[in-house]
């Protein structure tokens, strides 16, 4: 079988010599699924492998000839990462014993996992901040009183308010990949950076208070009856009276009319009652229909909500293929929201008619997998539409299998 050739390796000193035979003599260690996997076999048994595994990062340019080898593994900026589909090396290396020489063959590297280095990293915002949701409530009330020139008092109450605005961001993160190691056999590698990018959705908060002030009632002025005043032109005990007032009550306030008389105060309260506390007469308004109701009242109807329109569709992106956008066509109507429902468990309600979705990469040589695609749009009337359900297969890449001689490292 290929896999069990043997490698042989041939010398110039006079005769044909072997070197090393089998697959483990071409691998440079065990294979790892993490960084920290990685990280903790040069920690211990494969530490004699670092003063050749500098060497060849020195060279590649991936860190400086006077960094530890093992504190650049260590380091932020080296992570575990998938490369994309149909990937390809331009570098290849196989060890023998503990040292690592060149190998021209292998480059394909599609959907596997590596170690690489971090080269560059983009944020950028998707639109402007969308408004989910206001809150406004009451913080606290407080009185206060003015007296005015005719001795009456109006008294206000100041209601303060705070107003809590939630709002929803969405950002792509696409970060810069560039592969030095790869997972299955920790041969140190070089390409050409691959880029892989992310959407996500924040949420934050915006407060603001704000007051108001209204009239709540006015005070009328006290009233003072004049000292020596009475009703009456001989009272019991003989006292004569100097002069003659009437109250009388206009709107809120209570007024006295004086006058030398009975007769003379009574014909002075009348004339001011007249002339200040007369009340319009009341007009009763036509009664119409309420918006948005029309017609004549009574006759008044309510018109039918005019039915939306919503279309699904999706997109498959060319070069990272478990990522996929989905977009709604609902016309010239922009809806308030629209919710996606991915097939995989996921879903997200977002204020826009397109967003973007990663599903988790198939293992090599697994099988198909058909997602059902599902969206709803919800309108500013609070009518929602079904916009329809559409597939999406992700296929899995092919098995990897291992050509060339020698076998794969």
């Amino acid at each position: 079988m290929r896999l069990k050739r043997m490698l042989i390796a041939l010398t110039t000193v006079g005769a044909i010599s072997v070197i090393y035979t089998g697959i483990a003599s071409a691998y440079c260690g065990p294979g790892f699924s993490n960084k920290s996997e990685a990280v903790s076999y040069y920690q211990g048994a494969g530490a004699k492998f670092l003063p050749s595994l500098k060497n060849e990062l020195v060279a590649d340019g991936f860190m400086p000839a006077d960094q530890d080898a093992l504190a650049f593994l260590q380091s932020d900026k080296v992570v575990n990462v998938v490369t994309p589909k149909g990937y390809k090396l331009s570098k290849n290396t196989y060890c023998s014993g503990s040292t690592y020489k060149p190998f021209a063959g292998l480059l394909v590297h599609s959907g596997k996992n590596v170690l690489a280095e971090i080269v560059g990293k983009t944020v950028k915002k998707l639109g402007k901040a969308k408004v989910v949701k206001t809150v406004t409530t009451v913080v606290g009330t407080t009185q206060s009183q003015q007296k005015q020139p005719d001795g009456s008092v109006k008294v206000y109450q100041t209601t303060t308010y705070k107003k809590t605005v939630t709002l929803r961001n969405l950002t792509t993160t696409c970060t810069l990949y560039k592969p030095f190691m790869k997972g299955y056999c920790r041969n140190e590698v070089s390409g050409k950076p691959f880029k892989k990018c992310a959407t996500l959705t924040t949420t934050y908060k915006q407060n603001t208070t704000y007051k108001r002030t209204v009239l709540l009632k006015t005070i009328p002025p006290t009233t003072t009856t004049p000292t020596g005043s009475c009703n009456a032109i001989d009272s019991p005990g003989a006292v004569v009276c100097s002069t003659f007032y009437v109250i009388v009550t206009c709107g809120a306030a209570q007024i006295t009319i004086n006058g030398a008389t009975a007769a003379e105060a009574i014909a002075n309260a009348n004339q001011y009652v007249a002339q200040n506390c007369t009340t319009p007469p009341t007009t009763t308004p036509t009664p119409t229909c309420t918006p948005p109701s029309t017609g004549t009242f009574p006759f008044c109807s309510v018109p039918t909500p005019t039915p939306h329109a919503c279309t699904l569709s999706w997109t498959q992106d060319k070069t990272f293929t478990n990522v996929v956008y989905a977009s709604v066509n609902t016309g010239s109507e922009m809806p308030a929201s629209v919710t996606y429902v991915w097939g995989d468990g996921a879903s997200n309600s977002i204020q826009a008619t397109q967003t973007a979705h990663t599903y988790t990469p198939l293992a090599a040589g697994g099988s198909n997998v058909t997602y059902q695609i599902h969206a709803v749009a919800t309108f500013g009337d609070g009518q929602t539409r079904d916009c329809g359900t559409l597939p999406f297969t992700l296929v899995a890449p092919p098995p990897s299998g291992n050509t060339g001689s020698p076998p794969a490292p």
